[in-house]
C-alpha cells in the first residue's frame, strides 16, 4: 500500500525532477498546509541557481515568481526572475501568463497578455493556466458570467486545477449558490486529501 509522500520527499522530488508540474503542485499544497514556504522557495531557488537546462531554468524561474507573487505576497521578489525569462523568451507563454495575472488592476491590458498567452500556448496544461487567469481578470473586475466561463473552460482541459476550483467556490458563493460551492469546497478537499 502506498502513503502519501512527505515534504521532505516532495522537495527532494522537485530537486531530482524540476520540470514536474505534478511535482510542483503537490508541493505547493504541502508548503501552504504546512507553513513551509521558506524551504519550498529555497530549495527551488537552490535548484534554479545549479539549473543548466535552459527550459528547466525558465520552468524554474516562472515558478519562483508564481510563488512570489501569488502565495507570498511578494510580487517585488517575482520580478528579477520574470526578468530572467523576458531575456530568454519575452514570449513564453508562462510569462506572457504571468504578466497577465500581474496586471489584474488595469482589466485591458491583463486581457491583452492573457490573449497573447493563450495564442502561443501548446499544452492543455498551459491553456488551463491561460483561462484561468482570464477567469481571474473578469472575476476581479465583477465580470463574473465571463469569470466562471473561463474557469469551466480551464477545467474541461485539466479537471485538477485546483485554484480553478477556489475560484468557481468563490464566484458560487457570491452568486448565490451554496450548493454549488459545497461542491466546489468539497472537490478542493479531495484533491487536497493525500492518495493511495
Amino acid at each position: 500500500m502506498g502513503h502519501a509522500p512527505t515534504f521532505e520527499e516532495l522537495l527532494a522530488g522537485v530537486e531530482t525532477d524540476p520540470g514536474s508540474e505534478a511535482a510542483s503542485r503537490a508541493l505547493e499544497r504541502s508548503a501552504n498546509q504546512l507553513g513551509r514556504w521558506p524551504e519550498a522557495v529555497q530549495t527551488v531557488a537552490r535548484r534554479f541557481e545549479s539549473e543548466t537546462d535552459p527550459e528547466r531554468r525558465i520552468a524554474l524561474a516562472l515558478r519562483l515568481a508564481r510563488w512570489y507573487s501569488t502565495r507570498l505576497q511578494r510580487p517585488d521578489y517575482a520580478v528579477p526572475y520574470m526578468q530572467f525569462v523576458a531575456r530568454q523568451n519575452p514570449e513564453h507563454v508562462g510569462l506572457l501568463t504571468l504578466t497577465g495575472a500581474f496586471a489584474i488592476s488595469q482589466p485591458g491590458l491583463a486581457l491583452e497578455f492573457l490573449a497573447k498567452a493563450r495564442a502561443v500556448a501548446t499544452t492543455s496544461a498551459e491553456l488551463a493556466q491561460v483561462l484561468y487567469e482570464t477567469g481571474r481578470a473578469y472575476e476581479e473586475h465583477g465580470q463574473l458570467e465571463q469569470a466562471e466561463e473561463h474557469f469551466r473552460q480551464a477545467l474541461d482541459l485539466d479537471v485538477r486545477h485546483h485554484a480553478t476550483f477556489e475560484g468557481l467556490q468563490r464566484i458560487f458563493e457570491v452568486t448565490g449558490r451554496p450548493d454549488d460551492a459545497a461542491k466546489a469546497a468539497a472537490f478542493l478537499r479531495e484533491l487536497d486529501a493525500p492518495h493511495e
